[in-house]
């Protein structure tokens, strides 16, 4: 445990860890990561087209690391396979000035 936080929140598994986490959040950022992050990625997704989760979800693309992720969700919406417009599911990054600066309009 880092020795810097004000709060810890345990949790028994990994889909509650999710549940947690979007639901005393303000944002979500997929920052680059492996597959735990690409199954929180989804899941946030999923959650913002069924209309459970509705608060902003950014992708941070540093060093164009979700440009093959963006573009399988672009082609998946040109095939209409997602019907909602992505600019209402997600933003995206290229730098983290960018990001802090769209996060600050929250």
């Amino acid at each position: 445990v880092h020795s810097g936080l004000t709060r810890q929140t345990v949790v028994s598994t990994l889909s509650e860890r999710k549940t947690v986490m979007l639901a005393q959040a303000d944002a979500a950022v997929a920052l680059p990561g492996g597959l735990g992050t690409l199954d929180e990625v989804f899941e946030t997704l999923v959650l913002k087209v069924t209309n459970q989760w509705s608060k902003p979800f950014w992708f941070l693309n540093s060093f164009n690391f979700w440009a093959p992720t963006l573009e399988a969700l672009t082609l998946m919406h040109e095939s209409r396979m997602i019907i909602r417009p992505l600019a209402e599911l997600y933003e995206v990054a290229e730098r983290r000035e960018d990001l802090i600066k769209g996060l600050r309009g929250i």
